[in-house]
């Protein structure tokens, strides 16, 4: 069997979603917010040439919305565009390490939190037995 070559228009046209499953999944409101972020953060790198990406870029975004959600991916997208060092347009991979960063630095501020009243607690149950012990 001989192998066929494949233009450049056929793997495009084969490799783009159908979009309607990820379209469901994302209200009016949301597709029209994460649309919103993709052109502002690509007015933020304007020397770039996105055209080719963008339907890509908005395709793993809808499914990092899926996973995290629309407040998050904006959340990371948002640091990273004041990101020292942040010379390009985030690609979805770098978005989606930002998300874990912070979710990792939320979860560490917590448990700091957690433990410092813990130990507050054990302080303030230490000095009460003090107290009754020198009663």
């Amino acid at each position: 069997m001989a192998l066929e070559k494949i233009t450049k228009a056929q793997l495009v046209s084969a490799s783009k979603p159908t979009g309607k499953s990820l379209q469901k999944s994302l209200s009016n409101v949301d597709s029209t917010r994460l649309l919103a972020l993709l052109n502002r953060t690509a007015n933020r790198y304007p020397n770039q040439d996105l055209t080719d990406a963008m339907p890509e870029f908005e395709e793993d975004l809808r499914k990092l919305i899926q996973k995290y959600s629309l407040l998050k991916v904006e959340m990371a997208v948002d640091a990273l565009r004041i990101k020292a060092g942040q010379k390009f347009f985030p690609t979805p991979d770098v978005i989606a390490e930002e998300i874990e960063a912070q979710e990792d630095k939320s979860w560490a501020e917590r448990e700091y939190r957690r433990t410092k009243k813990m130990f507050a607690e054990q302080d303030a149950d230490r000095q009460r037995i003090a107290a009754e012990r020198a009663q």
